[in-house]
């Protein structure tokens, strides 16, 4: 008689586990769609060393590396907050270099961004979807 009685609320129980568990691998699965990072690939095709290279973007600031060397590439990982352009700034010489955001991406892993520091130490970026 006790198994009897327990047992609609063993089902219950159960039930309730289930839908819990589909819940959760949903908001799992929304959470990595929605944070997941990008990679950013930063060239140096000057010729000079860039010092303190930093990206930056919607809600991240990333460093790069402390010397890029001229030729050099580096890839780094971001998690920029929704939509997002991409800044870079570094020394080089004596002279500080500040690029405003260019570009446009969002952090969804979707993305791959190219910025490229060209002998007049410009800097293009390029996007890819």
């Amino acid at each position: 008689m006790r198994g009897l009685a327990s047992e609609p609320f063993a089902a219950k129980c159960t039930r309730g586990c289930s839908v819990i568990k589909a819940f959760t691998v949903i908001c799992a699965a929304a959470l990595v769609a929605c944070s997941s990072d990008t990679g950013v690939e930063v060239s140096n095709r000057s010729s000079m060393p860039l010092h303190d290279v930093r990206v930056t973007g919607s809600g991240f600031a990333q460093s790069v590396a402390a010397t890029l060397a001229p030729g050099e590439t580096r890839i780094v990982r971001v998690r920029p907050k929704g939509e997002s352009g991409l800044g870079i700034s570094f020394v080089a010489g004596s002279r500080r270099v500040a690029h405003a955001e260019k570009g446009y991406f969002e952090g969804n892993g979707f993305y791959s961004v190219k910025v490229v520091v060209q002998q007049d130490l410009s800097a293009s970026v390029e996007v890819d979807l």
